[in-house]
């Protein structure tokens, strides 16, 4: 049997106490939305990923790049190990301006971070 039939079927044979009911037109939406989700991970993150913010609340997740690549990079390898401390620079570009402060002088500058890559090398 087809699997999308058997999967119809399976929904379609919900027990009603669920307690929803949807109309022909959500059922018919929901199962495209499945299988677009199915199709393509980064689809389904962009629409259905949530972060909880001490601030607002339940929010969309917007992925950076680092996180595009890690997430396509394991739905096509079946293993995958990433050793990574959280905050290695992996979404920071090295024209991204931070704070820094001298120890002796107690002086605050704003600097590129490549730059101080530079001056640490």
């Amino acid at each position: 049997m087809n699997e999308n039939i058997q999967q119809e079927k399976n929904i379609a044979s919900a027990p009603k106490e669920s307690g929803e009911f949807i109309t022909k037109e959500e059922y018919d939406f929901r199962m495209r939305e499945i299988a677009k989700c199915k199709r393509d991970i980064e689809y389904f993150a962009d629409n259905y990923y949530k972060l909880i913010n001490l601030d607002t609340g339940l929010t969309q997740m917007k992925m950076y790049g680092v996180q595009r690549g890690l997430l396509k990079h394991f739905t096509e390898n079946n293993r995958a190990i990433v050793c990574s401390a959280r905050q290695m620079g992996k979404c920071v570009r090295g024209n991204a301006k931070i704070k820094i402060r001298d120890k002796v002088t107690g002086e605050i500058s704003k600097i590129e971070i490549g730059e101080l890559y530079k001056q640490l090398a």
